[in-house]
């Protein structure tokens, strides 16, 4: 029989291995819904994780770090934006050319910014404990005591839902992607509400790339303080530059 502290230290890290993924989820969802395709996902967590660690590196702080990542992935939205709305660029090679040039900026620069000046994290985020919640047996240890991150991200999933399908916003965003004429026939003003949505699904995007060169580095049976993001150093960064750089490689095989 499992033991419990293993359980809930196995649950913990799967849970923090999934903070980035399902941020990056919700910002394809984001786009998908205003109409624009984002496969420039990758590249936006990419460019987050280079921008958020140097930032926080340099500031000493981890909320400079944390708002750099959005910021970065909110510039790389706008970028992708600019090419679907305004050049009317096919999308997917937007997003593809955000995928390569993150991958070879970040390694490029990982060495010549991070490694060359010796340069290391400064440590993880804090792990917020929720009162009453975090008390439950097995799931409140896995599920509300977790860092800043993780937590936001369980609400916005929740969050996320009922603001695309009870709200005016969430309307007025399914209109201007199933139904662009029809929404602008109305007083939506489609091209707009398409470039603020590409902007907050790259700072989604960048929120979980801030910490995805460090998640749960280590991990042992029933050491649930292992399962925690870890502020990446240039060494991580290339290695998630050059995984990043051989899936790409992998799928041009397959073209």
């Amino acid at each position: 029989m499992l033991d419990e502290r293993f359980v809930i230290g196995l649950l913990s890290l799967s849970v923090v291995k999934a903070t980035p993924i399902v941020l990056a989820a919700l910002s394809g969802l984001v786009c998908e819904r205003s109409g624009i395709i984002n496969i420039g996902i990758e590249g936006m967590m990419l460019l987050s994780a280079f921008t958020g660690s140097l930032a926080a590196i340099l500031s000493r702080s981890l909320g400079v770090g944390v708002i750099a990542g959005l910021l970065t992935g909110a510039v790389t939205g706008l970028f992708l934006a600019v090419l679907s709305i305004r050049y009317k660029a096919d999308q997917i090679i937007g997003g593809t050319v955000i995928n390569i040039l993150a991958a070879g900026i970040t390694s490029y620069f990982a060495v010549v910014i991070i490694d060359n000046n010796d340069l290391s994290g400064i440590g993880v985020l804090p792990t917020i404990r929720i009162p009453i919640l975090s008390e439950i047996p097995i799931i409140g240890p896995i599920l509300f005591a977790r860092q800043p991150i993780t937590l936001f991200m369980l609400v916005l999933v929740f969050g996320l839902h009922v603001a695309l399908f009870y709200t005016p916003w969430g309307l007025r965003t399914r209109a201007i992607g199933e139904h662009p004429r029809a929404a602008d026939t109305v007083g939506i003003h489609v091209n707009r509400m398409r470039y603020i949505n590409t902007m907050i699904g790259g700072m989604l995007a960048g929120l979980g790339g801030v910490p995805l060169a460090g998640v749960g580095r280590q991990f042992r049976a029933g050491d649930d303080d292992r399962a925690r993001v870890h502020w990446p150093s240039g060494h991580d960064l290339r290695q998630l530059a050059a995984h990043q750089r051989a899936l790409h490689r992998a799928a041009l095989r397959r073209v």
